[in-house]
């Protein structure tokens, strides 16, 4: 379903597909509620977080321009919380012994690479979605245009900064 959302633009306000089968999949209650627009970048970093680490969780999709109460009277902002910091320290060793919940940054013995990806995050965070948006969001030709190109240009630079041997960020393995 789309509606005409903030300043007349269309957005979907649900999932749709593969999406729509994870988000089935956790209805039930769990001790973490994530709320999220599908369309948005910060959410799904954290949704692809909790599951690749395989923690449960109850998904509630909200329109992040009518924000539920329930969301509202945890967050008064109703910003997307920064967690990821939280869910790896929360869910890895030693807190979580057996290795049921992968790492997603490097180990806490390479503390180099621990701040160059978060780093690279903070980069994505300030340049690259920004551009993403504008590009995405522009309704004219030279706007698109324009956008498009200093997407191409934030594209091309995060390109450079990863590993080229890959396929993630920092290698051949996440974390």
């Amino acid at each position: 379903m789309s509606t005409a959302g903030q300043k007349g633009i269309n957005y979907r306000t649900s999932c749709t597909g593969k999406a729509l089968e994870t988000v089935n999949s956790h209805q039930d209650e769990a001790e973490i509620t994530m709320f999220g627009a599908n369309f948005c970048p910060f959410v799904q970093r954290v949704w692809v977080a909790l599951e690749y680490k395989k923690i449960p969780y109850r998904y509630v999709e909200c329109d992040p321009y009518k924000k539920p109460k329930e969301l509202l009277d945890l967050n008064p902002k109703g910003l997307v919380p920064v967690i990821m910091e939280y869910l790896e320290e929360a869910y890895s060793p030693p807190n979580t012994p057996g290795g049921q919940h992968p790492l997603i940054l490097p180990p806490l013995s390479d503390p180099y690479s621990r701040a160059r990806a978060r780093l690279q995050a903070d980069q994505i965070n300030r340049t690259f979605v920004p551009a993403f948006y504008r590009f995405l969001q522009a309704q004219e030709t030279a706007k698109q245009i324009q956008f498009g190109k200093e997407f191409l240009d934030e594209l091309e630079k995060f390109a450079t900064s990863m590993d080229p041997e890959g396929p993630f960020f920092g290698g051949k393995e996440l974390g």
